[in-house]
């Protein structure tokens, strides 16, 4: 088997080179490549063999290009060293060139949430690709005035911030501040991501909501491994029972923040899902300027009106971990 290593050496935990070092006595019966650069490692083990990758571009087409180079190597799988929008990247870069090879993912990122990212680093002195099963991979498409935007393997965010690392801690961090200058600024949400003018439509028409103006907007593939058929979820305790679906969410609080939720104490949230399935077209017009899109952690500048989603069954296969655990999921502690 060949394959191919993608290391994000940026990711939250920044430990690449122990997970590197460890994976490469796990890897020994088959042909493995990594390249220089942003996405590589400075120090390729030395039964790897190296590939170049340019590196004169940004961060996303440079991890094009090193997924081309994986692929145009001959890679049968790809690791991805990373979080979930390693993951996510390398997912549309592949796509992209028509390709469909299984991934597998190792945590390192901020949240890890899978279902790519499926594995821990202490899972890897027992690693034995070869005797792992694969399971099929559903995503939502994001699309702006009609373009590709990207694929979500966990969700979509309409906000103005993501959850990031800084500090060695969870925070929320400005969208837009880390396109324009790559920097880190720390900021409270913004739950304006709506104007006066919002509206939401499922194949051409019109959908009824009763909030006018929701703080966040969250879209969702809905895995049978995401979901337990418990009341409180309301509509989406059905997704357990349910093959090839995804959902909408109008909160008028926003859920996606490294903090205690500011509403639903003293007084009640509010939330609205709408589910969709292959073949169903949302569109939301009417955001705000405050309305940047997340996809899978992975900040996107919403340079259009016309947001648009479509779920993608079987988009992608991923290694599953033994056990059938879930991703590598931490526990996260909010202040």
């Amino acid at each position: 088997m060949k394959v191919g290593v993608i290391i994000g050496s940026a990711s939250g935990k920044g430990s690449a080179r122990e997970a590197i070092t460890s994976l490469a006595a796990r890897l020994q019966s088959c042909e493995v490549a990594a390249c220089g650069g942003a996405f590589g490692c400075d120090e390729i083990p030395p039964a790897w063999q190296g590939l170049s990758s340019d590196s004169s571009e940004g961060y996303v087409e440079n991890l094009r290009k090193t997924v081309a180079s994986l692929l145009g190597w001959g890679s049968d799988a790809l690791i991805c060293i990373g979080g979930d929008g390693l993951a996510s990247y390398v997912l549309d870069a592949m796509t992209g060139r028509g390709k469909k090879v299984p991934l597998l993912g190792i945590a390192m990122g901020t949240i890890n949430v899978g279902p790519v990212v499926a594995f821990k680093t202490e899972d890897i002195p027992a690693l034995d690709i070869s005797r792992l099963s694969l399971r099929s991979i559903d995503a939502v498409e994001v699309l702006v005035d009609g373009r590709h935007l990207a694929y979500a393997l966990n969700d979509v965010v309409i906000g103005n911030s993501f959850l990031g690392t800084a500090g060695g801690e969870v925070v929320n961090l400005s969208a837009r501040v880390l396109l324009r200058s790559g920097e880190k600024l720390k900021i409270d949400p913004s739950p304006h991501i709506a104007g006066s003018t919002f509206r939401l439509s499922k194949n051409g028409a019109p959908v009824a909501t009763s909030m006018a103006q929701p703080a966040q907007i969250i879209v969702s593939p809905l895995g049978k491994r995401e979901f337990f058929g418990r009341a409180i979820a309301g509509v989406l305790c059905n997704a357990a029972f349910m093959d090839g679906a995804a959902a909408l969410g109008l909160f008028d609080t926003v859920l996606v923040k490294a903090s205690r939720p500011s509403r639903g104490f003293g007084d009640t949230a509010r939330s609205e899902h709408l589910l969709f399935e292959k073949g169903d077209r949302l569109e939301i017009v009417g955001l705000a300027d405050d309305a940047d899109i997340i996809v899978d952690g992975n900040p996107y500048a919403r340079e259009g009106e016309v947001v648009s989603f479509r779920f993608c069954p079987d988009i992608a296969e991923a290694f599953a971990p033994p056990d059938g655990s879930r991703a590598g999921q931490e526990e996260i502690v909010w202040p």
